[in-house]
């Protein structure tokens, strides 16, 4: 309960002139947008500019790593690749596909990145043994 006992028909929050954030909604309004716009005049402008910034972060977390073009396209050419593959040479593009794989599930982009450079170096490498042109 907020220091101050700012409370609304179907909410118990805390009052803007306090620090707290909204405890929990007890009764929402039928439609979505005013939910959002109920929650919107409960928030002082220091909190607008948080939740804003808070979604823009995750606006780039609904785009995983791995459906990006470049990311599909070396899984794609390192998995065909390595079915052509036998021995030592299967066995090292197993490691960085894997390698690879970890790192798109990090959602780290310098991880992915030099995951990414490594798998396409080695098999352009290796695609060039099997076809015999260096």
């Amino acid at each position: 309960m907020c220091p101050s006992g700012g409370v609304t028909p179907g909410l118990q929050h805390c009052c803007p002139s306090t620090s707290c954030r909204l405890k929990f909604i007890t009764a929402l309004p039928a439609k979505e947008h005013d939910t959002t716009a109920l929650l919107e005049q409960l928030l002082t402008a220091g909190a607008k500019q948080e939740i804003e910034a808070s979604r823009e972060r995750l606006a780039r977390l609904k785009f995983h790593p791995r459906e990006a073009l470049p990311n599909i396209t070396a899984l794609a050419r390192g998995e065909a690749l390595f079915v052509e593959l036998r021995g030592s040479e299967r066995e090292a593009l197993s490691n960085l596909l894997s390698a690879f794989r970890i790192a798109l599930e990090s959602q780290e982009s310098h991880r992915i990145d030099l995951a990414r450079s490594q798998l396409i170096e080695l098999t352009a490498h290796l695609r060039a043994q099997v076809t015999g042109n260096p």
